[in-house]
C-alpha cells in the first residue's frame, strides 16, 4: 500500500499489524512511482488529484503498462510528453472519466492505425465544469 505521508503511513502500519497483515506499507512519489512500474503491476488506475498523480502516471507509461485513465490531470499538464511516451514504450491508454470514455467509445475501431487521413485528426472536448464553471467569459 502507498499513502501519502510518513505519518499516514505509520498509522495505517499500526493499524494493519492489529489486524495481523503483513502488508507493507510505504509512502511518497518515489513509492507511487515504484509500485507503478512494478513487474507485478498489469494495469495502473490513474485517479490521483493535480500534480502529485503526474509521475507515477508517466511511472506506469514508462514500463508500458495498461493506464486507466480517471482524470485529465496528465494529459493537461504533459500532453505530447505523456502522450509520446505511452505510445514509445507499448503502453495501453483507457479513458475511464465519463465525457473522455464516452468520446472512445465513439472512435472507430483500430483508429489509431488509420492512416492520418482517414482516421480522427483533432478532437475539442468543451469544458463541463469544474473550478471555471460559473466564470463569465
Amino acid at each position: 500500500a502507498v499513502v501519502g505521508s510518513a505519518d499516514a503511513a505509520q498509522a495505517l502500519s499500526r493499524l494493519l499489524r492489529a489486524q495481523g497483515s503483513s502488508t507493507q506499507v510505504e509512502y511518497g512519489e518515489a513509492a507511487l512511482c515504484a509500485v507503478a512500474s512494478a513487474p507485478q503491476c498489469d494495469a495502473v488506475m490513474a485517479a490521483i488529484v493535480g500534480a502529485a498523480g503526474l509521475a507515477p502516471t508517466l511511472a506506469a507509461a514508462r514500463a508500458g503498462k495498461k493506464i486507466l485513465l480517471a482524470n485529465k490531470e496528465a494529459l493537461v499538464m504533459s500532453g505530447r510528453l505523456f502522450m509520446d511516451t505511452v505510445t514509445a514504450n507499448g503502453a495501453t491508454l483507457l479513458p475511464i472519466d465519463s465525457e473522455h470514455n464516452a468520446i472512445f467509445q465513439c472512435l472507430p475501431h483500430g483508429y489509431q492505425r488509420l492512416p492520418a487521413n482517414q482516421g480522427v485528426a483533432r478532437i475539442l472536448l468543451t469544458a463541463s465544469g469544474g473550478p471555471f464553471l460559473t466564470r463569465a467569459v
